[in-house]
């Protein structure tokens, strides 16, 4: 190497043209926080994806807080979320000073970045070196209580095997919240009464979820998305719904199974000729989740005696991923992950394949009075009065009233 270029090289050093920056990459399953200061109690600015890089901006505070640079701004994550990641030799192209025209030191573009943006109005934008763009999250985003760090939210769109073409919920529960039925960022309340109703406009079907407050529960959530994909169903000519069928759609009958507990909204879609399977008798947990489809509605037990209602996603680093209408912060409808060591019993039930006999099996359900009485019960509806199926494949055999009724009397 001759003199001249020595002297230029060590020119751009000492005048920090050349800088290897230091990354870590997040690791946390969804999102991690980046707050405003070096503590849970400050705000949260941005929510960074996993697999994204974040810009080293000082050392770890003793509370493990690490200073890092999100969108050109100062802010700071959990380091027990990041690890450390390849450093970017930054490097502006490099032109020879005109009395060394021998210097001949080739260009080096500089690496652009990409800015992704989410889907709603107050959702971050993060900036993302090439080559770790991630998928689009889907705003709100919740914290998970075992750990106010790690974002449960924003899981994305769906990423899980489906359920099947026309018994895959998933999507009329993200449209729930695209299409403002429920907005992203609506308040978790288990007190509302709010409840939806497919309602017809404009020569479709539409979902109106009540109030202006649009507070929402796990399992009016959970009503909702079902209520959308009944009328998407509807609206695309793959079922054929009458009025009258729309009726038992919005009838307390529905209500009442879908917002009770384990059993009932397995019963109500085996009456409707759906699937139902849970945890328990020689199927553990584990065999359930292997069946089940993303789409697919999850109601779970948990160890501490809570319970939530949800539409099932996918499995993910030994936690269940689904959609419901969340408690967290924010709160509201959104997607979540969940440790599944949390979980006692799950039952999976699957919207019924023959969408031709449904309308049929709607019109039953809506003239038996004694299975209206027997959901109207549905706290106390007996889980053993469902009659749960091997595998999710099997097509649900119509649970006979008088039996249920029985069972439920003899408890």
């Amino acid at each position: 190497m001759g003199r001249n270029q020595l002297v230029l090289i060590f020119g751009l050093l000492l005048s920090g043209s050349v800088f290897a920056a230091e990354y870590y990459q997040v690791t946390a399953p969804s999102c991690l926080n980046a707050r405003t200061n070096s503590n849970r109690r400050s705000n949260v600015v941005d929510c960074v994806p996993y697999n994204a890089r974040v810009q080293i901006a000082g050392s770890p505070t003793r509370g493990g807080w690490v200073p890092v640079i999100v969108n050109g701004r100062k802010v700071y994550m959990h380091k027990k979320y990041l690890k450390s990641a390849p450093a970017v030799v930054t490097r502006p192209p490099v032109r020879p000073p005109a009395v060394m025209p021998s210097v001949t030191e080739p260009p080096v573009a500089g690496r652009p970045s990409e800015v992704i943006s989410g889907v709603g109005p107050n959702d971050p934008i993060v900036t993302f070196p090439p080559g770790a763009r991630p998928p689009v999250v889907i705003p709100p985003v919740v914290t998970r209580p075992d750990n106010p760090e790690v974002l449960t939210g924003g899981v994305t769109s769906p990423s899980g095997p489906s359920a099947g073409t026309g018994t895959d919920l998933y999507a009329s529960a993200l449209s729930v919240m695209s299409e403002g039925v429920i907005p992203p960022g609506t308040r978790y309340n288990i007190g509302s009464p709010n409840w939806p109703k497919i309602r017809t406009a404009g020569g479709k079907l539409a979902v109106d979820f009540g109030g202006r407050n649009k507070e929402c529960m796990c399992t009016s959530g959970v009503a909702t998305a079902i209520a959308k994909h009944f009328a998407d169903l509807s609206n695309t000519g793959k079922l054929k719904l009458e009025a009258k069928h729309v009726e038992v759609l919005n009838s307390m009958t529905f209500h009442h199974a879908i917002n009770g507990q384990f059993a009932s909204t397995a019963g109500l879609f085996k009456e409707l000729g759906g699937t139902a399977i849970k945890s328990g008798g020689g199927l553990g947990m584990n065999g359930v989740f292997a069946q089940a489809k993303r789409g697919d509605i999850m109601v779970i037990d948990r160890k501490n005696g809570s319970g939530h209602s949800t539409i099932f996603n996918e499995v993910r680093g030994g936690k269940a991923c689904y959609w419901s209408c969340n408690q967290g912060s924010p709160k509201g409808p959104s997607e979540r992950c969940e440790s599944i060591s949390s979980f006692s019993h799950i039952g999976i039930t699957r919207f019924p394949q023959d969408l031709a006999g449904l309308p049929a099996r709607l019109e039953a359900l809506g003239s038996d009075r004694a299975l209206t009485q027997a959901f109207r019960r549905s706290n106390s509806y007996p889980t053993r009065s469902v009659a749960w199926d091997s595998t999710l494949a099997t097509p649900g055999n119509r649970q006979v009233a008088a039996a249920a009724a029985g069972e439920e009397a003899a408890r």
